[in-house]
């Protein structure tokens, strides 16, 4: 093998699931880009990383949350906002709490089988277009 030749590494597309040891960038079978398994498994520890402190954190403040919505005596912070301000606010740590277990999830994947599922792509992707909605809601309904 000369210098100018690549070496060949198994990669697969996205598209259309094709998988081959191949040195070409291009899918032959849709011509989508070509992903290696590293470079996918790389994504993969990343967002496990994501994912895996995304989720004691928004836990920890969950926790720390309903105290705060409880109004204990001793407490220092206590929620003075409307019932559906609480709610809002639940049911988007509860959305980060769900995009943070599915890109632990997704990203587990990723590491295992070094290629990408649609399904989990499709779902974290779902859910962070929640989040964006709610974040979205919480700046519009903001007085």
């Amino acid at each position: 093998m000369t210098q100018l030749e690549e070496p060949i590494r198994k990669m697969s597309c996205y598209k259309c699931g094709f998988q081959n040891a191949t040195a070409a960038t291009l899918c032959p079978q849709c011509q989508h880009r070509m992903q290696t398994t590293s470079s996918i498994r790389i994504r993969g520890g990343i967002l496990v990383v994501c994912g895996g402190l995304l989720v004691p954190f928004m836990g920890y403040l969950a926790v720390w949350m309903t105290a705060a919505f409880r109004d204990h005596d001793g407490l220092h912070a206590s929620f003075k906002g409307t019932q559906e301000q609480m709610l809002m606010i639940i049911a988007l740590i509860g959305m980060l709490i769900l995009f943070g277990v599915m890109a632990f999830v997704t990203g587990s994947y990723f590491l295992i089988f070094g290629r990408r599922n649609k399904w989990f792509v499709r779902s974290v992707a779902c859910i962070g277009s929640g989040l964006f909605l709610i974040g979205i809601y919480f700046l519009w309904t903001s007085p």
